[in-house]
């Protein structure tokens, strides 16, 4: 799940920080630059785990600050696809069961990845009353199209059990006889099947013809939902996946 990675960087120290020891002030830099951090096809980043070498100070013509060419070893969560893991649900929606580690919580397990015979609960709170009584127990969508309900978005559903009794919306697996329902905050085993990295670029504004950057006025559009720059996608469809209460 973590791995150790080396790398090598240049550090800029400011003239504020020279009162420093210069490998204290190197690894404050770069535990500012790559702590909780993603770097593109090598994961998250964690802690610094080795310095191994900081070279000579050098400053740069018109700027008073010194830059140090260093490499160290970082700490790096990047579980290794196949690899099993354990987790906590944090929600359940159409699209799947997305799964938090605590302190990562891009974890998704698609509809598609899940036991066989896996149906979306959806509360009978959700439902417009008058509904309820006329939906049916089980509605396919390979048979009279989506729940005519404008709140759920069933594009990634198969089956929909309809007007549960069930407090929140959760996935459920039919066993035979038994339905066993995947609720939010239980422990979930989990394997990794992809990596996924997202690289975001800020949307350059106009300027105002005649005004100052500062009298700039300030983007109000609506921004649109950003993705995460590192998520994994997982699977739970073995034997021995799921949830861990279900093999104890």
């Amino acid at each position: 799940m973590f791995v150790l990675v080396k790398f090598s960087d240049s550090v800029r120290i400011a003239p504020a920080d020279f009162r420093k020891k210069l490998s204290d002030a190197v690894i404050d830099e770069l535990n500012k630059k790559y702590a909780n951090k993603v770097v593109k096809r090598v994961g998250l980043c964690i802690s610094l785990f080795e310095l191994h070498s900081v070279g000579d100070p050098l400053v740069v013509p018109a700027d008073g600050c010194t830059h140090v060419k260093v490499t160290f070893t970082y700490i790096v969560f990047r579980p290794f696809v196949g690899q099993i893991l354990s987790g906590r649900i944090k929600k359940c929606t159409p699209e799947g069961v997305f799964v938090t580690l605590g302190f990562f919580e891009d974890i998704l397990i698609p509809a598609d990845q899940l036991q066989e015979n896996t149906v979306l609960c959806v509360p009978r709170c959700v439902l417009a009353p008058a509904l309820c009584d006329h939906l049916p127990l089980f509605f396919p969508r390979a048979h009279g199209g989506p729940m005519p309900c404008s709140n759920i978005d069933t594009s990634h559903v198969t089956w929909v059990l309809a007007g549960s009794d069930h407090e929140e919306q959760v996935w459920v697996w039919n066993y035979f006889d038994n339905k066993l329902y995947m609720d939010v905050e239980n422990r979930i085993r989990f394997r990794i099947v992809e990596h996924v990295y997202f690289e975001q670029f800020k949307k350059p504004t106009a300027a105002t013809p005649g005004a100052f950057p500062a009298e700039e006025q300030a983007d109000t559009s609506e921004a649109a939902p950003t993705q995460p720059p590192f998520s994994l996608i997982a699977a739970a469809n073995q034997d021995g996946l799921g949830l861990e209460k279900w093999w104890q």
